[in-house]
């Protein structure tokens, strides 16, 4: 059984890492228990079906890389974001439809106590320290979509199996694949010899379908200016991917404070400080635009207004978060798109599920996306036990954009 040893220090960059050395029977049923193996295999046999044992030493876990440091440039920039804006927008007004609730309100109070207090205090070697080590700390905590290190000192053998059950069908559907190969610039931990990280199939899925799309679109306008809009980028694993392709000419990330500041320090570490912006007003953001230079430009949810009256031509996308806001969040956001959004990808919950604090997740298929938007694909993604085999992919044309 795989499991993590939570850190006394929750600063410090690595956990204690178990490699197992069980069988795949015992990582379903337990070593003490009786062995049904045989039995499941002999029965499906009998529907044609043929099972081989595995040993999930395949499955061992590994870290790769050491902290560098040098971040305290990007760590005061952040620190001085949240004087401006605070950890939950308490510091500027701010309309109801964009204030932090829902699932992630209660979710950033009870799993990220560590990353509030620091922000609170300010250290700039301190914050550097907690960012360069995001992959072994609450930023993203054990197996993310799997399950929580930092709720239980174990990870869940049901989690493990998801976590490999989603790799290994990944791989037959992308066998050759350069998404799941782009590899963080910080420390991490994963499993195999390419040590995939437990993101890596989450963002591939998003990244394959977005690319998807921008190849259609480039292919039906000879379209060369594309920009990307994500709302809830999250840690910006997507827009790394998409950005290690060259498939953009600009990144619009769009989040609240917490997961900006983290895509910030992380994308800056990956790409490099000046081609990385962490917008503070709209004419800041404006400012930005008329810059070449700038690739990837990370804007507070509380800017999203200025969105609507952007130029150019975007693709926009949005994965698991839509559905974790209140309705009302969800059509705001949406009203606020550009007028020339060429296409959206969005993979979230078709099924009313609750959430985080008795949250009920709304359904994408009740998301109000514009008229002008038409529904040309939608199925279910391949990462399909990371969300509880609840998630929907649909992608979305406008029509006639190419008259």
């Amino acid at each position: 059984m795989a499991c993590l040893k939570r850190p006394s220090d929750p600063l410090q960059v690595w956990p204690t890492i178990y490699h197992p050395t069980t069988s795949m029977s015992n990582l379903f049923f337990g070593k003490n228990m009786i062995n049904v193996f045989p039995f499941i295999k002999n029965s499906l046999l009998g529907f044609g079906i043929d099972i081989q044992r595995a040993s999930t030493s395949t499955f061992e876990l590994k870290k790769v890389g050491s902290s560098v440091g040098g971040g305290e440039s990007l760590a005061i920039k952040i620190i001085d974001f949240h004087k401006k804006f605070g950890l939950f927008y308490e510091n500027i007004p701010l309309r109801k439809e964009l204030q932090i609730a829902g699932a992630w309100h209660d979710d950033l109070i009870e799993r990220r106590p560590v990353q509030n207090k620091i922000y609170i205090d300010g250290n700039p070697q301190e914050v550097a320290k907690f960012h360069e080590n995001m992959f072994f700390n609450e930023l993203i905590s054990g197996l993310w979509n799997y399950g929580y290190v930092n709720t239980a000192p174990k990870i869940s053998r049901i989690s493990i199996n998801s976590l490999f059950s989603d790799y290994y069908e990944y791989k037959k559907i992308y066998p050759a694949d350069s998404f799941i190969a782009a590899k963080p610039s910080l420390p991490y931990w994963g499993f195999g010899e390419a040590v995939i990280t437990p993101v890596d199939v989450w963002h591939s899925v998003q990244a394959h379908a977005v690319n998807d799309l921008y190849s259609l679109i480039s292919k039906i306008n000879g379209q060369k200016n594309l920009s990307f809009i994500e709302i809830g980028s999250g840690f910006g694993g997507l827009a790394e991917k998409l950005g290690k392709a060259n498939i953009f000419d600009r990144f619009l990330l769009v989040d609240i404070p917490h997961n900006l500041v983290t895509a910030y320090y992380y994308l800056s570490k990956s790409f490099g400080e000046d081609i990385v912006e962490l917008i503070t007003s709209a004419e800041h953001l404006m400012r930005c635009l008329k810059n070449p230079l700038s690739k990837f430009i990370l804007i507070p949810s509380s800017l999203t207004e200025a969105l609507s009256s952007l130029e150019g031509d975007y693709i926009f996308g949005n994965f698991g978060s839509f559905s974790e806001m209140n309705y009302e969040t969800v059509e705001f956001y949406l009203n606020q798109l550009p007028p020339r959004v060429l296409g959206v990808v969005q993979i979230n919950s078709n099924s009313p599920t609750i959430n985080t604090s008795s949250h009920k997740e709304v359904i994408s298929d009740d998301f109000p996306l514009r008229s002008d938007l038409i529904k040309v694909y939608a199925g279910k993604p391949c990462s399909s036990n990371s969300t509880g085999n609840r998630y929907k992919i649909s992608v979305h044309i406008k029509d006639k954009f190419w008259t």
